[in-house]
């Protein structure tokens, strides 16, 4: 057999004429052009059995998009790029999934040195959520967010960023139903790193809540409900763990960690004195983040887009529970947030009312207190109070239930006041004001405070012993439809006063306008179960600390159980055990059968005696 020559053994090795192509453009341009011929062969090999597609195969396109940076015209003549694209959108479902990743490698590698579009790569990676590699799905979802990411930062080609949105904002209604999922997952992701954060994009989310894939629905309501929490926590996530990274490096850059300083030690610990430096920088430099307005502040239409999917609501039979529960809550946080009116939304939600052993009855009724507000009208919300006044507030229901109960009356009469100037109300409010009498220490502490509510509120409906010493006696909730005019107190000089009080009010009225958990409704049992999680969390951590912070060696115990026995066979303790007669063995014996019995009884095993 012939030796290979020089350049055969070049064109056999792809890695190295790469490497000297990219040293030297010119000098190689015969040898790239032959490897480009060659890639011509395979191609027409490929298309006449994809499945069966080389590895070869994969290897000649990775170097051929690796050096079409250096030959642009030839690559740009060869239609490169566009046959890759087509090749990949037509045998996608068939390729091997190795030989499938390298391909889309090789034209995201293509688009990062700027010589694809765009729109021409994303309508393929588009296309890929619909292939069932899940692997290969997670790398072109990192990719698109990634590409998207950067070339908003960069904010030097506007038409771009509109033309990408146009072509993401159509897949979320175009596209198949996997394709639209992964789209809103994109867009929500893309929020959440604040890089769409615009109305447009908000408003197109709007609208996907409408959608017939039940998918794309949930996790456009979602979206709305809890973005805003999980940047908050993503972002103090990164801030507590940059932080933690900052001080672990501290002591590197503070100590000396050997006795004698060489040249390599000084270098190493002003390379770790510098590094400590400049994060101290970033840290104490960084500016206040963004302002972001809310997601659901930012919708076009609110009313009408509440409407719409209250009537989905009312229409969603095929639905599951969950579905019509996150329906409920966006509908009461849009009334709430933006004082809408759709008073057919409170007889709705009090058919879920009628008894507390309804599913998920408090998610509801946190539902029902976001959607209360100045602006309704108190008969609207009259009979939803006196159907959770009979369910709940009932002196044969357990602790929780009247306490969850009477914090929902009470979160009610916060938001709306003027429902304490309807007649009906005198009578309920003394009626639930005798729970603080009650045995149970959470239904007296929901009872009180609900007096305090009132006492502040409306003291007149409250008995002299009730309404304490500093309370208002004139003091009466606005009608409805009434506001006051002056923002503060006027002294005499004409200056405004702000006292601590105001400030306090002000305070509770940021409260009565977030929205509300589950667990803000079921009061002190709550906060009971979180205190003793709380210790127990501090416990552990204490114990793990003790661990860590364990120096030394061993203990006496551990040592003396791994002593040599002809070390300890001379001790009392063991010439003890030798002095010790059959009876007493015996005896001891007996006695340690018996305890296994009681213990084997406990778990249902039997224990046979040994046989003499």
């Amino acid at each position: 057999m012939a030796a290979l020559t020089g350049i055969e053994k070049l064109h056999g090795n792809l890695p190295m004429l790469q490497n000297l192509i990219k040293r030297d453009p010119l000098m190689y341009k015969d040898d790239f052009c032959t490897q480009l011929a060659h890639f011509e062969s395979e191609l027409k090999i490929f298309q006449m059995q994809p499945q069966k597609a080389s590895a070869h195969f994969g290897n000649l396109v990775t170097f051929l998009s690796h050096c079409m940076a250096c030959y642009r015209e030839e690559m740009r003549e060869a239609n490169f790029t566009d046959r890759l694209i087509d090749l990949i959108t037509e045998h996608y479902s068939s390729l091997k999934p190795k030989l499938r990743g390298k391909l889309v490698q090789c034209l995201v590698l293509i688009r990062n040195r700027g010589l694809l579009d765009s729109i021409k790569l994303f309508g393929l990676l588009f296309k890929l959520f619909d292939c069932e590699d899940k692997q290969l799905r997670a790398s072109v979802f990192g990719y698109i967010i990634s590409d998207i990411r950067n070339n908003c930062l960069k904010g030097s080609n506007n038409k771009e960023v509109k033309r990408v949105k146009v072509f993401v904002y159509g897949q979320l209604q175009d596209g198949s139903a996997k394709v639209a999922v992964k789209t809103m997952t994109i867009m929500a992701e893309l929020y959440r790193r604040r890089v769409w954060n615009d109305e447009r994009t908000v408003n197109v989310i709007a609208d996907a809540c409408f959608s017939d894939t039940p998918k794309v629905a949930g996790a456009a309501m979602r979206f709305f409900l809890g973005i805003e929490q999980q940047m908050d926590q993503i972002e103090g996530d990164e801030e507590a763990a940059e932080r933690a990274l900052f001080e672990s490096e501290l002591p590197n850059a503070k100590k000396r960690q050997h006795s004698k300083m060489t040249r390599k030690r000084k270098r190493q610990m002003e390379r770790a004195t510098n590094k400590v430096k400049k994060k101290r920088q970033k840290m104490q430099g960084e500016k206040d983040p963004q302002l972001l307005f809310k997601a659901i502040e930012m919708v076009n239409d609110p009313q009408g887009f509440a409407e719409r999917l209250f009537k989905g609501l009312k229409k969603a039979r095929a639905c599951t529970f969950e579905t019509k529960l996150m329906m409920i809550d966006l509908i009461s946080r849009l009334i709430g947030f933006h004082k809408l009116l759709i008073l057919n939304f409170y007889s709705h939600i009090q058919r879920y009312l009628n008894s507390p052993t309804q599913q998920s009855v408090t998610r509801i009724l946190a539902a029902l207190l976001q959607a209360c507000h100045e602006g309704l009208p108190a008969e609207e919300l009259l009979t939803v109070v006196r159907t959770i006044a009979d369910a709940f507030v009932v002196d044969r229901r357990p602790a929780d239930v009247i306490c969850i109960g009477i914090n929902s009356i009470r979160g009610m009469i916060a938001r709306v006041p003027h429902i304490l100037e309807e007649s009906q109300m005198k009578s309920l409010v003394g009626d639930l004001v005798q729970f603080k009498k009650n045995r149970e220490k959470g239904v007296v502490v929901a009872a009180r405070g609900l007096i305090n509510e009132v006492r502040v509120l409306y003291p007149a409906l409250l008995k002299a012993k009730d309404r304490g010493r500093d309370h208002k006696k004139d003091a009466r909730p606005l009608l409805f439809g009434e506001a006051e005019v002056a923002s503060g107190n006027i002294d005499e000089d004409g200056n405004e006063i702000d006292s601590d009080e105001e400030s306090g009010e002000e305070d509770a009225d940021a409260v009565q306008a977030g929205f509300v958990t589950p667990a803000d409704l079921e009061g002190l049992r709550k906060r009971r179960r979180a205190a003793k999680e709380e210790r127990l969390a501090i416990v552990r951590a204490g114990r793990e600390q003790k661990v860590r912070e364990k120096k030394g060696g061993s203990t006496n115990l551990e040592k003396k159980r791994k002593k040599n026995f002809g070390m300890v066979q001379q001790s009392a303790e063991v010439r003890r055990k030798m002095k010790v007669s059959l009876k007493q063995q015996q005896s001891r014996m007996n006695k340690k059968l018996k305890k296994m019995r009681m213990d084997a009884k406990c778990s249902n095993k039997k224990i046979n005696k040994r046989r003499k």
